[in-house]
């Protein structure tokens, strides 16, 4: 929600992509994914992350 809102607000905001970068560093542990933190199974391929 806040991904689009803040593309409504300024459309040049780079929130999203710096979110992504940093779930992607987010470290592996069985005990607390990306998923668990609420992020869909193939997060990375909705519209988005991409832009």
């Amino acid at each position: 929600m806040i991904a689009y809102l803040l593309r409504a607000i300024d459309p040049d905001t780079g929130w999203s992509g710096r979110l992504a970068a940093l779930l992607r560093q987010f470290p592996v542990s069985h005990a607390l994914t990306i998923e668990s933190m609420g992020a869909p199974v193939g997060w990375e391929s909705l519209e988005l992350w991409r832009g």
